[in-house]
């Protein structure tokens, strides 16, 4: 974000929709109006609200003047600013409407992640809580078993399907099996459950992996074309 005397907007390259730049260059210009800055629009961007991209923006600003003013009045050498630090990340690159809640363990930790999100956003429209178990925080949502999950290459749907995951150096495939998903006694409606499950296992796969290139999917035999379209949508909306 730098300042300048003419307002001018950059679109990541990555986004490649014509309508989605021209709407995200249009929802920039309109709020920095008042103070015209050069902006970049990363690819993260893609699909923000107008909302979004305005606190994205305000926070942005405001960091900005803060440095200028910590500078203005610093003599060198001094220390002006660090990376932003986990609890701002997590807002700023996780945080979305799919989240119900922030739990925070410790009083130090929660004090913090407080003042972050009154300075990025309204404090009202994230539930932050405090956790208050004896038990540790990451023994009881079992994060250390699912951090050694992610180097299983066989991951369970709800169903109780599961698909393989076997990257190689020219791609990764996924291979998706019914396993005990065998309720339905009609195979081309067990299929497209089962498909649609796993579907929707794989995105979240590669979002926890983060698993990118060639992504082969073999999903299981479907006759009718319906059925095979409903799973194209999923993954496609899901992604």
């Amino acid at each position: 974000l730098d300042s300048g005397s003419v307002s001018l907007t950059s679109i990541s390259k990555k986004i490649e929709d014509t309508e989605e730049r021209r709407r995200l260059k249009a929802i920039v210009e309109e709020v920095s109006e008042a103070n015209p800055v050069g902006v970049i629009i990363r690819t993260i961007g893609m699909g923000r609200s107008k909302d979004n991209i305005e606190k994205d923006y305000n926070y942005l600003v405001k960091l900005w003047n803060n440095i200028r003013e910590k500078t203005l009045v610093s003599n060198a050498p001094a220390f002006i600013h660090s990376e932003d630090s986990v609890f701002k990340r997590v807002i700023r690159d996780l945080y979305d409407n799919s989240v119900d809640s922030i739990v925070i363990d410790g009083k130090d930790a929660f004090q913090e992640m407080k003042d972050v999100v009154k300075n990025m956003s309204s404090e009202d429209e994230i539930n932050i809580i405090p956790y208050q178990d004896k038990v540790p925080i990451f023994n009881k949502y079992k994060i250390d078993e699912q951090i050694l999950s992610l180097y299983n290459p066989v991951a369970y749907t709800e169903s109780g399907a599961y698909i393989v995951i076997n990257p190689t150096e020219a791609l990764i495939a996924i291979d998706v099996n019914s396993g005990k998903s065998t309720g339905d006694k009609n195979i081309e409606k067990m299929a497209v459950n089962t498909n649609v499950d796993a579907a929707r296992e794989v995105v979240r796969q590669i979002r926890l992996r983060d698993l990118s290139g060639i992504i082969v999917i073999d999903f299981i035999d479907m006759m009718e074309t319906k059925n095979k379209r409903l799973v194209e949508k999923t993954l496609k909306d899901l992604l």
